[in-house]
């Protein structure tokens, strides 16, 4: 793949060649750029494969130059310093990043997946990542089918199936997903859902209601009965009486 290295930071610039050296002789750097409107030259001028895109630079950021630029039709890779708000907006678009200081096999496996993915797949987790720039409103999932493009507030539960988790969306189809039900724990937990038993993670917005028990459950507006654990009872009381 023709490759572009589009980072402020020399040392970080230097390291990508490096690692495409030693790693990914199958990346070909074609060209690299120190700022936002010597990335957009380059990106027009050179029409890569790939890119790797740092966020913060002295012009702009990453997401200044994605929407600025008018050719597109590339795989990305964002390379940032620990960035909290734009980590958490990675994993809810399925972009991949690599945190600085970069490591060899973060690198390595970031390459290789890239490599397998389409780039038309890739346009559909920027459209999500744009939309999550203010608020985190829709999330993008792999299935065996593609990219499916989901509005957060219609996702009811999510339960644990094995290395899958599967998704049960208002008015849609359910969806099976290649991560964990930790790894959406992680993303979602903070943003209306809530871990109530080790295989379920429950939408508040969707919870009708809470039927006394020794631990309860709950009852989800699709009318499912969802045990909950004994542990994590007093956590769901508190959140639902915070609703």
């Amino acid at each position: 793949m023709r490759t572009a290295i589009i980072d402020d930071e020399t040392k970080s610039r230097q390291t990508l060649l490096n690692f495409t050296k030693k790693y990914a002789p199958e990346l070909i750097i074609i060209g690299e750029a120190d700022c936002v409107e010597k990335g957009i030259l380059l990106i027009e001028t050179e029409k890569p494969d790939l890119v790797f895109l740092d966020i913060q630079m002295p012009d702009g950021t990453g997401f200044d130059l994605l929407g600025r630029v008018m050719y597109n039709d590339f795989k990305l890779i964002f390379c940032t310093s620990f960035d909290q708000y734009a980590v958490k907006a990675f994993r809810f678009s399925a972009i991949d990043y690599l945190l600085k200081p970069l490591d060899p096999d973060i690198f390595m496996a970031a390459v290789n997946k890239i490599s397998q993915e389409d780039k038309s797949i890739i346009k559909d987790k920027l459209e999500v990542l744009h939309a999550n720039k203010s608020n985190f409103l829709r999330i993008a999932l792999h299935s065996a089918d593609g990219i499916n493009i989901v509005n957060i507030n219609d996702i009811i539960r999510c339960e644990s199936n094995g290395n899958y988790t599967k998704f049960i969306i208002e008015n849609q189809s359910n969806l099976l997903i290649t991560k964990t039900l930790k790894d959406f724990d992680g993303i979602l937990s903070n943003h209306g859902f809530i871990r109530i038993h080790k295989s379920f993670l429950a939408n508040l917005n969707h919870i009708t209601k809470y039927v006394k028990g020794e631990a309860g459950w709950i009852i989800m507006s699709d009318d499912a009965k969802i045990i909950v654990s004994r542990r994590k009872k007093d956590q769901l009381l508190k959140a639902l009486s915070n609703i």
